[in-house]
Order: structure tokens, then sequence, then C-alpha cells
């Protein structure tokens, strides 16, 4: 019950921001995430999608797409935005690792390992 209370209460905000400031990035993330932590999962997909029209190679909207869109069982489209995380961040191994994670629960092992190697080698030590 706290949660879904702090959930409407970021989207009650997110949404004066976005009244006042529509391409607000950061606003445009907030009012998705609360969306989807509502259960709102079109409202998350619709906020997602036109902040990363807006701001198509936002970091944070593309990792919150990708896990959205797994969620939803779109794994392609999931993968996709977590490649397009992986050329807007390359040393980000999170990316790399999800995507391999991914492709390891839909049976797609060969590819998977790939992905975990590299997420392992761009891993800081």
């Amino acid at each position: 019950q706290a949660m879904n209370g702090r959930a409407a209460a970021a989207a009650r905000a997110a949404a004066i921001v976005l009244d006042l400031q529509p391409d607000h990035p950061a606003a445009r993330l907030a009012a998705a995430r609360a969306a989807r932590a509502l259960g709102d999962g079109e409202a998350a997909l619709g906020h997602l999608q036109v902040l990363l029209r807006a701001h198509p190679r936002h970091a944070g909207a593309c990792a919150e797409l990708a896990d959205l869109l797994d969620a939803r069982g779109h794994a392609e489209g999931a993968l996709r935005a977590w490649r397009l995380l992986h050329s807007i961040q390359p040393t980000a191994a999170v990316a790399l690792r999800e995507a391999g994670r991914l492709l390891a629960r839909r049976g797609r092992l060969a590819e998977s390992v790939g992905y975990l190697e590299r997420a392992c080698r761009s891993a800081p030590r």
C-alpha cells in the first residue's frame, strides 16, 4: 500500500512538471516509472516512447524500456533496447549482462554466452 502511495505521489509530481515542461526528461522518466509501479504498463510505455523520441540516446529510458518490454514478453524489443543502451554507454556492463540474461531465459544460450562474456570483460575489476 505504501509503495502505491509513493508511486501515485511520484506520478502527480511528474505530471505537474510535465504540464509546465512536456519535454523534461527526468520528469518523463519518473512518470514512466510511476505508471509502471501503479500497474499501467501502457502508460509507462507511452511515456518512454515520448522520451526516446525527444532524447533517443537517453540511457535511463533505454534501460527502463528494455526492462518493461522484457517483463511484457517482448524479448526482441527488449534486446534492441539493451543493445541501444550498450551503444550509448559501451563501458556499462549492465546492458550486456541483461541482454545475456534475457537470451538465456529464452533458451538462446550460444548468444547469451557471448553477451555475458563481453559483460565480464567490460566490468571494472
